[in-house]
Order: structure tokens, then C-alpha cells, then sequence
């Protein structure tokens, strides 16, 4: 399977292009974490070294109050890693909501539930790379 069908990579995509027209349309900032994707030694040795911890949520979402929302994406029969529900079970501890989401609607219902979204949940079915004029 080639990248571009990847579910999780589609996903991603799907869901950092709604971010896009929802979160950026309203001034608040947010990021996607991209350290799970198969690299090349030398890259992720040097990842590393630059600090890159393992185990992080794929999208961190500014709230009001300076309290982060991160969300994790699985897609398909994508599981969480035994570091993975470390990382998101030390993020709770310190107040942070995680939510691990497997579609775009799940997605955009915890946006509404934390008051980040007060549209209708209406979402692209997939992102093309850009926005609707």
C-alpha cells in the first residue's frame, strides 16, 4: 500500500483540512505532530536527538485559558501503542484532554464538546489541500 493510501495518513489529511476551515476561521491555533511515519534511520536518530519523544498525540489544538486539546487519530484497525496510552495517561494527569478519535466526525464532536467549533458539524469528505473559497 502506498502512502497515499494509507488510512491513517488520509485521515490526517481529512482532518488537518477541516482544522483549516474550522479552527483557523476562528483565530485559534493548532499543529499537527507528524512522528509516526516509517523515516529513515539517520532521520529519526537525528529527530531524536533534537527531542522528539515518542508516544504524543498527532494534533494539539490551543484552548482558551492556555489549556491544550490533544487528539490522536487511528484509523482503520489502528490501536494505541503500550507508550502511546503512557504518554496520553501522563498528558491527563496534568489536565491536558486526550481523545483518541477514528473518523473526522468524531473528531469534530469533541471540537464541539470543548466549545472549539459552535458550527454545525459539516466536514469535507476529503481534504484536497485546499480551502473553499
Amino acid at each position: 500500500m502506498s502512502w497515499r493510501q494509507n488510512p491513517e495518513y488520509l485521515l490526517t489529511k481529512t482532518v488537518a483540512g477541516a482544522f483549516a476551515l474550522h479552527l483557523d476561521r476562528r483565530g485559534i491555533p493548532w499543529t499537527h505532530f507528524p512522528a509516526g511515519e516509517n523515516r529513515k534511520l539517520h532521520v529519526g536518530s537525528k529527530l531524536k536527538r533534537m527531542g522528539l519523544k515518542p508516544g504524543w498525540p498527532d494534533f494539539q489544538i490551543m484552548m482558551p485559558g492556555g489549556r491544550v486539546l490533544f487528539i490522536e487519530l487511528k484509523a482503520g484497525t489502528g490501536s494505541l501503542s503500550k507508550l502511546q496510552k503512557q504518554v496520553h495517561a501522563e498528558l491527563i494527569a496534568m489536565g491536558a484532554p486526550v481523545s483518541v478519535c477514528a473518523s473526522l466526525e468524531a473528531v469534530l464532536i469533541v471540537l464541539k464538546a470543548e466549545g472549539l467549533m459552535d458550527l454545525p458539524i459539516k466536514a469535507p469528505v476529503q481534504w484536497t489541500g485546499r480551502a473553499a473559497a
